[in-house]
């Protein structure tokens, strides 16, 4: 869980230090008030690409830290003892500090890291939906994904994958073997030939410096029927070593080298009949696990489909009908996800046909549409900190106050935030900040500050009525606020 975050020299943030809580908070303030700063630093966090352009002007570096509250064995903290670091008392604190001069530096609990690092804890610590993750929404692959956490399919996922990867390297030693096969033969009779040469010659180890030892006393000593037999020994150590290795013990090595590889040459019909029924098996256990794991997203894709559409009437888009189609590629095509192809089609309005969501959704219906995907998997989600930006793009009236309860649903044993300009939501936090700009001494200065009381029945009404605010507006507010501001924490 975020506990607080501190923003330094960033953007229009010259100093701004703010605190999250459990359950739902959110951020508000006035259009261009620096709400989208705070996550854009909280990106930064998850090891998003720094860039010296947000640097505030007049400032050569800015920092950004955030505290987190992180269980001592979840995923977050396998990856920080796998990096060989650990956590200060349950806490973890990831600091980017970012340089005009590009020499950009990364930390958690004070100890320097990559920006990798930083992603792989992101993933684990924070998820952010806004317009990004709605435009991945679009993607195939995304849509798989949400389907397959729905069917709780993600560990079948993995074993077609880890399948996959054996499957791919067996096919590709056969067809290493398969392809030296041409070459064998030749191969073998060069082997032979070596083979043949090196033990006719009867090496033997420290053969060459007994006799060069001996080829001196002999010299002196003027016996020729002999030191012509060394030389003539020597000569031909000499040619052996040009083609085989420096010494005899090199030589030696060789030989049995090209001896071990003779003998698998000629066991290669035995080996290549052992690889093919290798790869069978692996076929038929890849295709066994491809159609189970496609049998799970068949069976689950009727049920999401049908709970999404529910869930879309209910966030105001009353005619929408929305379908899961799945086509199933041939073995040949099978890939580390399976066989599957997936994609998310829509239809706001009767008569008209089922789209993909990439050719007829609007920036207001992806984002309720990702409201609702998210409303459905929160149960298994199992990062900590889910942020939601836009998610309010285009509605109001009753459908606001259902998105607010599907947020205050989703944010029930986990923490939400969220940046809204709509009251019915701000109302449902637990923890409400709110962000503000001023300028001092020719300065932008950006604040960011809990509200709570009537400071938060003034803002809530600032939301209702805009920059007049009434009593009614004020009574609105309040009429707002006395329901339960969540199950976490009451208001």
């Amino acid at each position: 869980m975020l506990l607080e975050i501190r923003v330094r020299n960033f953007a229009v943030i010259d100093a701004v230090t703010t605190t999250f809580g459990p359950g739902l908070n959110v951020l508000t303030g006035e259009t261009g008030a620096g709400k989208s700063m705070l996550l854009d630093a909280i990106l930064l966090i998850r090891g998003a690409r720094a860039q010296t352009d947000v640097i505030r002007t007049d400032t050569e570096t800015a920092t950004v830290e955030a505290v987190f509250d992180v269980a001592p064995r979840g995923p977050a903290a396998a990856v920080l003892e796998e990096a060989g670091l650990g956590l200060d008392q349950g806490q973890l604190v990831v600091r980017r500090e970012l340089s005009r001069s590009g020499r950009h530096r990364a930390f958690v609990n004070d100890s320097p890291v990559t920006v990798g690092l930083l992603e792989r804890l992101g993933d684990h610590l924070v998820e952010i939906h806004g317009q990004h993750e709605h435009q991945r929404l679009l993607e195939p692959s995304r849509q798989l994904e949400l389907l397959d956490r729905f069917a709780d399919a993600e560990e079948f996922r993995d074993r077609v994958g880890d399948l996959f990867a054996k499957h791919r390297a067996a096919k590709a030693e056969l067809e290493r073997a398969r392809a030296a096969e041409r070459d064998r033969a030749q191969r073998e009779d060069l082997l032979r030939l070596q083979v043949s040469e090196l033990d006719a010659a009867r090496l033997r180890e420290g053969e060459e410096e007994g006799l060069r030892v001996e080829r001196r006393r002999l010299q002196h000593a003027e016996r020729l029927g002999r030191l012509e037999a060394v030389d003539e020994r020597l000569d031909a150590l000499t040619r052996l070593k040009r083609k085989y290795g420096d010494t005899e013990s090199a030589m030696l090595a060789f030989r049995d080298e090209a001896a071990t590889e003779l003998e698998r040459l000629g066991r290669h019909e035995a080996i290549l009949a052992e690889q093919e029924r290798a790869l069978g098996e692996l076929d038929a256990e890849l295709s066994a696990a491809g159609h189970e794991l496609a049998k799970r997203r068949h069976d689950a894709a009727e049920r999401l489909a049908g709970v999404t559409a529910r869930e879309l009437r209910q966030l105001g888009m009353e005619r929408a009908r929305f379908e899961i189609a799945i086509s199933r590629a041939p073995f040949e095509e099978i890939g580390p996800r399976g066989l599957d192809r997936v994609e998310f089609r829509l239809s706001t309005n009767p008569g008209e046909d089922m789209r993909p969501l990439a050719r007829i959704a609007s920036g207001g219906e992806l984002s309720r549409t990702m409201l609702a995907l998210k409303a459905i998997l929160a149960r298994a989600d199992r990062v900590p900190t889910m942020i939601f930006d836009e998610v309010d793009s285009g509605i109001g009236g009753r459908v606001a106050a259902v998105v607010a309860q599907k947020l205050a649903a989703a944010a029930e044993g986990r923490q939400v935030l969220c940046v809204t300009h709509l009251a019915p939501i701000a109302a449902r936090a637990a923890h409400h900040v709110r962000v503000g700009k001023s300028v001092r001494g020719g300065r932008t200065r950006v604040s960011a500050d809990p509200v709570t009381g009537e400071a938060r029945v003034e803002e809530i009404a600032r939301m209702v009525a805009g920059e007049r605010v009434t009593e009614t507006a004020r009574g609105h507010a309040r009429e707002l606020l006395g329901r339960p501001a969540s199950r976490t924490r009451p208001v």
